[in-house]
């Protein structure tokens, strides 16, 4: 089975206080769709792997942001903003 990593391109999370919501980011061909996403605190963030191989999702200095390191083919993980550091990664 082949592994895929990407470095996600960009999550920015502001501080300001709004109504939690989801955003979507969905993996495939080694791709993110959308590429930028801005979450505020106490926002999750559902990654949802599209592919037929695993999938990890790093921050730009090779940490894993996910804890499970990896996300199984056509199956999503969801990362709460508020248990991550803010500002953009």
């Amino acid at each position: 089975m082949r592994i895929v990593s990407a470095v996600f391109a960009t999550v920015a999370i502001a501080a300001r206080p709004a109504v939690a919501a989801i955003v979507e980011v969905h993996l495939k061909d080694q791709n993110f769709n959308p590429r930028t996403v801005s979450a505020k605190p106490g926002d999750t963030i559902a990654f949802h792997n599209d592919d037929g191989m695993l999938h990890s999702v790093l921050l730009p200095d090779n940490e894993a942001l996910l804890a499970a390191h990896f996300i199984e083919p056509h199956k999503s993980y969801e990362v709460h903003s508020a248990d991550h550091r803010s500002g953009s990664v």
